[in-house]
């Protein structure tokens, strides 16, 4: 049975009701738990994994709390040297990381760079214009974009209804 909610749009929701006539998205009494999770979504990278900021915030807040708990004789200065050693370590780990990302992004880059040069070359060869062979590799980029996008969108839509792919 489908969801009995109206969209923004003013149609029917298409997803399966699950929560008596209403999905998941829509159910009033899981609105406190769509919320806790909204709530999360900006303190995580962009496909749900933990960011780099997110870990340096927390760092910054335990650094915070020590020092606080420190200078109120709360923590012993052996204590609060060793756990400043290990969040110097965090950090060392987090820039370590960010740098990982960084040199993945630069040879994806270097790597788009090359193919389109290829592309490029090969349209030359075959008597287009360097200008028409950066429009044509710009629209083959874009189809394979939306390829990627619908391919993504029927995955999503196949797991909401529990359709999923085995062998035969």
């Amino acid at each position: 049975m489908r969801c009995a909610a109206i969209t923004r749009a003013g149609g029917r929701c298409k997803s399966v009701a699950t929560e008596g006539t209403y999905c998941w998205n829509h159910a009033p009494e899981k609105g406190e738990a769509r919320k806790q999770r909204a709530s999360r979504g900006g303190k995580t990278g962009g496909t749900g994994r933990p960011s780099g900021l997110s870990e340096t915030g927390e760092a910054k807040r335990w650094i915070r709390a020590l020092v606080a708990q420190l200078l109120k004789g709360e923590v012993e200065r052996d204590v609060a040297t060793a756990c400043f050693m290990g969040l110097g370590t965090l950090a060392r780990f987090i820039e370590l990381e960010r740098r990982i990302r960084e040199q993945a992004r630069e040879g994806r880059q270097r790597a788009e760079e090359k193919d389109q040069e290829r592309f490029t070359k090969a349209f030359v060869v075959a008597g287009g214009t360097r200008a028409d062979a950066h429009d044509a590799y710009r629209a083959k980029r874009n189809e394979e974009a939306t390829l990627a996008a619908r391919t993504a969108d029927e995955t999503a839509r196949r797991a909401q209804h529990g359709v999923t792919l085995g062998k035969v």
